[in-house]
């Protein structure tokens, strides 16, 4: 009889992992967000840049990473179904009955996830801020070098997040277990639907060139000197 060894069960989740078309999609879907929206949203800077306009308050590393805050729910929804889907199946009792220390096969689980979760998150986010520098390349807008302490920080922090994002999942999914039921409650907990606000601020700053244009005209028509005429 084969001894159960911490490594083997590794070996055993990374395939599951793999085998899963649904933990493939959640990958690829959170890797094109992050990258999609890091071309998008500086890309939309540049189409809407004015000469003259000042740059100090433009972060091109934000912009460019603003794909996280979609980009969370596909790995939140990868590390809740790496658990959940088991119990939904029924496949979890051959895996209980295989290694029967449950502690085991949760930290092979939130390693294989982990892991597989950060590997992408750090390529997804380095692959946006790549893509953001593409998209102002060229402009007045000014690009944001790694070599910068801050910024390389910023992105590596990045990729870690996600990883994070995915490990709360599996712990959501380890009291649920329940796929809907773990994925609402992580949703609520990390209050995703921020993500709106905080994708239509990046819009929004994006054109802040046509705003502050329009500000401008405002303050001329509503000034005291043109109240009078």
């Amino acid at each position: 009889m084969t001894a159960v060894t911490y490594p083997r069960v590794i070996a055993s989740e990374f395939t599951k992992l793999h085998s899963l078309r649904s933990s493939r999609i959640s990958l690829l879907m959170a890797l094109g967000l992050v990258v999609g929206l890091g071309l998008f949203v500086p890309w939309l800077s540049v189409t809407d840049w004015r000469d003259g306009t000042p740059t100090a308050g433009y972060n091109a590393v934000e912009r460019s990473l603003s794909g996280i805050y979609l980009a969370q729910i596909a790995f939140g929804v990868l590390g809740a179904m790496v658990v959940t889907g088991e119990y939904a199946t029924g496949s979890i009792r051959s895996t209980f009955a295989a290694v029967p220390r449950r502690r085991i096969v949760l930290a092979a689980k939130a390693a294989v996830c982990g892991g597989a979760a950060l590997a992408v998150g750090l390529v997804a986010s380095f692959a946006a801020y790549l893509s953001g520098q593409i998209a102002i390349r060229g402009t007045a807008i000014p690009a944001a070098s790694l070599g910068d302490p801050p910024i390389l920080r910023a992105v590596l922090l990045t990729g870690v997040y996600l990883g994070a994002t995915a490990l709360i999942g599996v712990g959501i999914g380890t009291i649920v277990r329940h796929s809907g039921a773990a994925i609402g409650v992580r949703d609520h907990s990390s209050r995703e639907g921020e993500f709106v606000e905080v994708g239509a601020r990046g819009i929004h700053e994006a054109r802040r060139v046509r705003m502050d244009s329009s500000s401008r005209t405002g303050r001329r028509l509503g000034s005291p000197a043109s109240a009078t005429r």
